[in-house]
């Protein structure tokens, strides 16, 4: 679970992907954006992830999204600002568009919030492993110590 806007988020994200792809096979990570209702920029910043999800886009863009609003701050959470930066990109204006505004993008920024209290994420990013172990960099000290936990956690999660 990762927020946009959350220097450790964007810290852990390359680590995290070169983890994954070390392992054998390559581990999926999936990405879920953490949300409290709450919190209205948690909650544009889920729009964003699921926009570029629904598109394919959310691996690929994860980068150029955390340097947009972690390095350069830019605004993303408005439709107008996402389709600025989208254009920006590259990407297809009238698919983001269209996906930004779907019902599924809708109905799954809705759900996030319950995916959060689901796996009892109290901060962000937190790395859940088997849907039960879990560890953050808050945890273990720093995204490196982070990626070490995770990668004991997946050990043991795969020998039960």
């Amino acid at each position: 679970m990762f927020w946009y806007d959350c220097p450790h988020s964007y810290q852990l994200e390359k680590p995290l992907d070169d983890w994954a792809a070390r392992q054998k096979p390559p581990v999926k990570v999936l990405r879920i954006p953490a949300v409290w209702t709450d919190q209205p920029e948690m909650v544009a910043y889920a729009r964003l992830y699921y926009t570029l999800d629904r598109l394919g886009l959310a691996q690929q863009e994860a980068i150029p999204v955390f340097h947009a609003v972690r390095d350069r701050h830019q605004n993303l959470t408005t439709e107008k600002n996402t389709l600025k930066w989208a254009a920006k990109q590259g990407l297809d204006m009238e698919a983001v568009r269209t996906a930004y505004e779907s019902k599924e993008v809708t109905d799954a920024v809705q759900a996030a919030p319950a995916l959060r209290e689901r796996y009892q994420v109290v901060e962000e990013p937190t790395v859940v492993v088997g849907g039960r172990l879990r560890t953050s960099p808050f945890q273990a000290g720093s995204s490196a110590e982070t990626i070490r936990v995770l990668d004991h956690l997946y050990r043991t999660a795969a020998a039960h």
